[in-house]
């Protein structure tokens, strides 16, 4: 977890511009991700807190889209993001963020 702090802070996106969540945002009843920039590859969204970084979330986006919500069901916390484009059977992250769940 202290390695992906330092990586948030150094660069957030590589190729597609993250809008939201901004880092250290606060979210409530729905987390939603926006972004600029397009792909005709499918995008992953990894979501994990220091509990379940082994079990993540993964959500993921069809090609073409430039948002994602979801109405969430996390406890209050700090939790990590990270965006992966999906090619084939090759990963590449090209985003990393982090959000804080207040209920």
């Amino acid at each position: 977890i202290a390695l992906l702090d330092k990586q948030i802070l150094k660069a957030r996106s590589r190729g597609i511009s993250i809008t939201t969540p901004k880092i250290d945002a606060i979210v409530r009843e729905s987390l939603k991700f926006e972004w600029s920039g397009s792909t005709s590859d499918t995008l992953a969204i990894s979501i994990f807190n220091i509990e379940t970084q082994k079990n993540p979330d993964i959500l993921k986006i069809t090609p073409g889209n430039n948002s994602f919500t979801i109405k969430h069901n996390y406890s209050n916390g700090l939790y990590y993001w990270n965006m992966k484009l999906l090619i084939g059977n090759r990963k590449k992250q090209i985003a990393l963020g982090r959000f804080i769940i207040e209920n």
